[in-house]
C-alpha cells in the first residue's frame, strides 16, 4: 500500500496494489466499512492498513498514517472491569495518540480516581507520574507524529455496604500550534460498581436430619429436622423426586423459593425445622440442605438424605 499526497486530510489518497479479488480496509484495527476497492480516500486521521485476497490467500500490508494537518490528541480510557467486590481488583488504562505535522508540548493529562477504589500502582510508557490524593498528574511533555503512550492505573474496591459506582475522569493541558480538530472522538471517563464482598462461608454443615410428618391430617407432609450449623446464619433446602439434587448454589447469587432446573427449592430461611407441604404420595422425595452466611448464598456444604413417601388407601 502506498500514500498518495502529503499525508494530511482530506487530499490523501491510499493505494493497494491493483488485480486482487478482494480488499479489506482497517482504520485503528476496526474494518471500513463499504470500501472494497484498491484505492481509499480517508475521511478521518488514522493508522490505515489493507487486506488483500486472492482466493484462500490473504496479504496484511504495513501501517500508513494519515494526519488531519490540525493537530489531534486522541484520549481514550477503558477498565477491564466494570463492576467488583470490595477488595477485587480493577485496572483503568488511559491512552493519548497524536496526530500533527507539528509536535505538541507541555502535555499533562489530570486523571481523578472515583473514591470508591483505592489505588495500588501506576505505570506509564513515557513520562513522570505524582499523585495529591486521588488526583493523578500524568506528565508526557512533547509528543510527536504519531506516538501513543499508555498509564495504567491498578486499584482496588473499598469496602462497602451496598453498590456503590464511581466514575475515573481525565482531562488534559497542552501547549500546541493551531486549534485541534476533535475530529476522533475522545473518551475521557470509565465508570466501576463496587458491590459488598463476600462474607465467609460457613465451617461446616448441618448433621442430623431426620424426618416427622404432620399427622394425619396432611401424611403426606414431611417435616424436616436437623443440627444447625454453628456459623451459618441460614439454610437453603432443595428437594428432587427420584434422584439425588444436582442443584449447585452459586457464590454471590441470591435465591427465591420455586422450581430451579431439576431440583426444587422449598424453603430459605434459619428455621431448623422445616415443613415440605406441597409432596406427592408414592414418590421418591432426595432433600439436601446448604448453609449460607450474609444476605445471599455463598458456600455448598450439603447435607443429603433419601426419604420414600408411604401413603394409606383412601
Amino acid at each position: 500500500m502506498e500514500r498518495v499526497g502529503d499525508g494530511c486530510l482530506p487530499s490523501t489518497i491510499l493505494k493497494a496494489t491493483p488485480g486482487f479479488t478482494a480488499y479489506t480496509w482497517y482504520r485503528d484495527g476496526v474494518i471500513v466499512p463499504g470500501v472494497n476497492s484498491h484505492t481509499y480516500t480517508p475521511t478521518q486521521a488514522g493508522k490505515f492498513t489493507v487486506m488483500v485476497s486472492n482466493g484462500s490467500c490473504s496479504y496484511h500490508s504495513a501501517n500508513q498514517y494519515i494526519y488531519d494537518c490540525r493537530p489531534e490528541i486522541i484520549v481514550n480510557t477503558t477498565a477491564d472491569k466494570n463492576g467488583i467486590r470490595s477488595g477485587e481488583s480493577v485496572t483503568f488504562d488511559i491512552s493519548v495518540r497524536y496526530l500533527a505535522d507539528l509536535n505538541v508540548e507541555n502535555l499533562v493529562l489530570t486523571n481523578l480516581v472515583p473514591s470508591n477504589v483505592t489505588v495500588t500502582g501506576t505505570s506509564a510508557t513515557y513520562g513522570t507520574v505524582s499523585n495529591t490524593g486521588n488526583s493523578y498528574v500524568w506528565n508526557i511533555g512533547t509528543m510527536r507524529n504519531g506516538e501513543e503512550h499508555i498509564l495504567r492505573i491498578t486499584a482496588t474496591g473499598v469496602n462497602v455496604a451496598s453498590a456503590t459506582t464511581g466514575t475515573l475522569t481525565v482531562t488534559k493541558t497542552q501547549t500546541i500550534v493551531g486549534v485541534e480538530s476533535n475530529k476522533v472522538p475522545d473518551d475521557f471517563e470509565e465508570t466501576v460498581t463496587v458491590y459488598p464482598g463476600l462474607v465467609a462461608e460457613p465451617s461446616s454443615a448441618p448433621t442430623g436430619l431426620y424426618f416427622t410428618n404432620t399427622g394425619s391430617a396432611h401424611p403426606f407432609n414431611n417435616v424436616l429436622h436437623f443440627t444447625p450449623s454453628p456459623d451459618a446464619d441460614g439454610y437453603l433446602v432443595v428437594r428432587r423426586k427420584s434422584a439425588t439434587p444436582d442443584f449447585e448454589p452459586t457464590d454471590g447469587e441470591s435465591y427465591t423459593v420455586g422450581t430451579n432446573g431439576n431440583n426444587e427449592i422449598i424453603y430459605i430461611g434459619n428455621r431448623t425445622e422445616i415443613t415440605d407441604m406441597s409432596a406427592d404420595a408414592l414418590v421418591d422425595y432426595y432433600y439436601a440442605i446448604y448453609p449460607y452466611k450474609g444476605v445471599v448464598l455463598y458456600q455448598t456444604i450439603a447435607l443429603q438424605i433419601r426419604c420414600v413417601l408411604l401413603s394409606t388407601t383412601v
